[in-house]
């Protein structure tokens, strides 16, 4: 169903706080929601595209945060956003891709921004998404150990 203006600004205001400085109208267009039936919550997020529903985000009913698919990290990617990514070394990327833990000693470059329970973008030296995930670090720490896991990894691309 079509977002109400007030879940349309809800689902605007928790990207804008999760991703600072995203564009989120860019991809925040034809979009359309699922609600829980006992809750009437936000559930899902989805893009109609050519009369196919991409899931973009799920909502953790926990905390509130949105978490994105592959598809929809992607799309924040392409939009040029710069937050939130782990930047890993290539010998860690086929075990990343099998749903493997990023490791701390194999963190390339992190942004500033990243902090623990925070959703990362976990991508290779050349700049592409290999999976998405939950920071355990904050980022400066991620460098600094050379122990420990980094990133739990959620989903990835096989």
């Amino acid at each position: 169903m079509k977002p109400s203006k007030v879940q349309f600004n809800r689902i605007k205001s928790i990207l804008e706080v999760q991703f600072p400085n995203l564009k989120v109208k860019q991809i925040l267009v034809n979009i359309d929601i699922v609600l829980s039936r006992k809750t009437n919550r936000i559930k899902e997020v989805n893009e109609i595209s050519e009369n196919k529903k991409l899931l973009l985000f799920a909502l953790r009913p926990n905390d509130g945060h949105l978490i994105p698919s592959l598809y929809g990290a992607q799309k924040i990617l392409d939009t040029g956003y710069e937050g939130n990514r782990v930047i890993m070394s290539n010998d860690s990327c086929p075990f990343i891709q099998q749903g493997k833990s990023a490791f701390c000693k194999h963190v390339v470059e992190v942004d500033h921004n990243v902090i623990p329970n925070s959703e990362v973008f976990i991508l290779n030296p050349n700049r592409e998404l290999i999976a998405i995930g939950t920071a355990l670090q904050p980022g400066y720490a991620m460098l600094q150990m050379q122990s420990g896991i980094a990133v739990k990894t959620k989903k990835y691309k096989k």
